[in-house]
């Protein structure tokens, strides 16, 4: 492989969600119907708009697929990054051919650390329903026939158990970020996650480094050569397109 071009190149972004209420508006829990998954608060709207155009500005190619995590302040930073993908490029044809669809292995670390017992939702009931969901993105762009990833795993339900370990967290986004390239490795996707989400899929491509800290919208671009064989095709390693190319992530050496 090393002395034969590639056919072309696959780019990956992985992107944290924006600013959530919660965190700004420490009362919001006490109040709401559904305090485990709050909405972004207004200045995250702006973020996650400005930072989709940034990533486009950044990858210089289109994103042809986005999936995101069933939280609503991942579902909502898709929506304003599928309006920046409209916003900023000229060629129409290309923006309406952005699908978007939900992945329930993109979601939270399921466990007291990211959601506390007093938050969490009673016998671990999300209350997600994929119809109500695809409501929050837009109609042109969301695509419903998506075969999701986590469903297909070990457990056949939609959504990760409660009680997630490490070891579980990494393997379970590990799984998703691999098979959704493969499965679509024709395509530039984005993934739009949670911190913890943003940290494997970095970790897993820079080895020896862990991600320490990962801002609101903050995002890494990653890429790999595609051998097309016939019907079949062969994938190089991922890597990161340059060291500019990761925004808002803080790394350490191990």
């Amino acid at each position: 492989m090393e002395s034969t071009s590639p056919d072309f190149y696959q780019n990956l972004v992985v992107l944290r969600h924006a600013d959530r209420l919660d965190f700004s508006d420490h009362s919001w829990t006490a109040t709401a119907d559904r305090p485990w998954d709050p909405p972004l608060m207004e200045d995250g709207f702006v973020r996650a708009f400005n930072s989709g155009r940034a990533i486009l500005n950044d990858l210089g190619s289109p994103i042809h697929r986005i999936f995101v995590s069933p939280f609503l302040r991942c579902l909502q930073t898709a929506a304003q990054v599928v309006a920046a993908v409209h916003h900023v490029s000229a060629d129409s044809a290309a923006t309406s051919q952005l699908k978007v669809s939900i992945e329930y292995g993109l979601c939270e670390k399921l466990n007291h650390k990211a959601i506390p017992p007093e938050v969490a939702p009673k016998d671990w009931n999300w209350g997600f329903n994929i119809s109500d969901l695809q409501t929050i993105l837009p109609t042109v762009s969301t695509d419903h026939s998506v075969e999701p990833i986590y469903e297909e795993a070990q457990t056949k339900l939609p959504m990760p158990q409660f009680g997630e370990v490490p070891t579980i967290i990494r393997s379970r986004f590990e799984q998703v970020f691999k098979t959704l390239a493969d499965r679509y490795h024709s395509q530039n996707i984005m993934l739009i996650t949670h911190g913890i989400g943003v940290g494997v899929v970095v970790s897993t491509v820079l080895k020896n480094t862990r991600v320490v800290h990962v801002d609101y919208c903050g995002y890494a671009i990653l890429r790999r050569p595609i051998f097309l064989n016939h019907d079949s095709f062969v994938a190089g390693n991922f890597e990161l397109c340059s060291p500019d190319d990761t925004a808002g992530i803080k790394f350490s050496k191990h």
